[in-house]
């Protein structure tokens, strides 16, 4: 078992007590937080072109922490087109260094939301990785809410909605059940148990991998955790826009104590040859018209290139429509009363030829929505907060 499913799973087994739950909430958000500095430091920093000096002061301070960031903005100096031939390459690393600590904004956000020449106030309205955390951990059980870390989970609550077939690889008396899937299913999905942004997903076409039904068990049960699906057969509706991947739909709800709510809803398309289509695996995203269900920017992966028209399939994004919009919105709202201790969920989506099914379950992130509309949502956002019961 990795670290990710052994924490996940000790989250899970959390004492039933509201009181120790808000408790260990609430020391979860205030560790989140803890490398964050004060509001009104960061803003002297920016009015002051002090942010420089900022960085320098905390660099000190949190030396250790600091590394393994470092090494992450100078992968993206490197990958980012827009980078590249820069020749202010060390202030881009202490601009993001200063987001990082004064707002908590990863690299990637940094660049998507085109924060450099921003101000503090324009800063301050886009949501950053570490104000995602702190809003999920305010309304949703930190018990409950670890079952949208752990694939197989998410599948035993809601399979009724996935319309496919899935086995889980645990322990060794699963093999019966794999055996009959693998029979079945010659070419499948297999997903890492505690995997996101589509790392842990690969597409496994059985008789290429030259092995025995047990061996290839034997295998899965060493590495891991794994779940098995069904490969879901896309609809043409959907497919067209990239045949290679499963294109599927980000669709949010917030439980407010009136309704549930679909604030925001967007696309994520893979590219020619891509089995997967998140944002984080090259994939393309794309905004939605919650009313209509058409698509409404151009596309924008998460290097911040901009998309008109599909680069393979060459489809126009725009004026691109979703089929059985109503339906597939009807399905998301049934699927988060479900799970009302858990108030804020990104479900995906994909259009079959089955209808619209679930992909997965998410704890969901808020960069999606704020790249393809190129503006921040955290007011927006704080108004729907408003109207949630909180967990802590």
């Amino acid at each position: 078992m990795n670290k990710g499913m052994l924490v996940s799973e000790l989250r899970s087994r959390y004492p039933k007590a509201l009181g120790i739950r808000k408790r260990l909430a609430k020391g979860r958000v205030m560790l989140i937080q803890k490398h964050i500095i004060p509001a009104e430091e960061a803003k002297w920093a920016e009015e002051n072109k002090q942010q420089a000096e900022i960085v320098k002061k905390y660099r000190k301070k949190w030396k250790q922490y600091f590394a393994p960031m470092e090494k992450k903005i100078e992968m993206l100096l490197q990958q980012a087109s827009c980078y590249k031939e820069r020749k202010d390459k060390e202030f881009l690393q202490t601009d993001m260094l200063f987001c990082w600590i004064a707002y908590g904004f990863q690299p990637d956000e940094y660049l998507c939301f085109e924060l450099e020449g921003k101000s503090f106030a324009e800063r301050k309205e886009y949501i950053s990785d570490t104000d995602r955390y702190s809003y999920v951990y305010s309304i949703c059980d930190i018990s409950d809410m670890q079952m949208f870390l752990n694939k197989i989970k998410t599948y035993q609550m809601f399979h009724d909605f996935y319309k496919r077939d899935a086995v889980q690889i645990r322990k060794k008396s699963d093999y019966g059940r794999f055996e009959a899937f693998v029979n079945k299913h010659k070419e499948f999905v297999k997903k890492k148990a505690c995997a996101s942004r589509g790392s842990g997903v690969e597409l496994v076409r059985f008789e290429e991998l030259g092995m025995s039904v047990k061996e290839y068990f034997e295998k899965l049960l060493r590495s891991g955790r794994y779940l098995l699906e069904e490969r879901i057969e896309q609809g043409i509706e959907t497919a067209c826009l990239n045949r290679s991947s499963v294109n599927t739909v980000r669709c949010v709800t917030f439980y407010s104590r009136q309704e549930i709510m679909i604030p925001y809803c967007f696309i994520k398309v893979g590219k020619n040859g891509s089995f997967i289509d998140n944002g984080g695996a090259g994939g393309i995203l794309v905004g939605i018209d919650n009313g209509t269900g058409v698509l409404n920017t151009d596309g924008y992966d998460e290097l911040n290139r901009k998309y008109e028209v599909h680069p393979n399939s060459k489809v126009q994004f725009k004026g691109f429509q979703l089929p059985e919009w109503e339906k597939m919105k009807s399905i998301c709202v049934k699927l988060a009363q479900r799970m009302p201790s858990v108030k804020y969920i990104g479900w995906d989506m994909a259009y079959s030829t089955k209808g619209w099914v679930v992909v997965e379950g998410n704890m969901g992130q808020f960069i999606g929505q704020q790249i393809v509309w190129k503006k921040g949502i955290k007011k927006e956002v704080d108004h729907i907060m408003e109207s949630i019961d909180k967990a802590i």
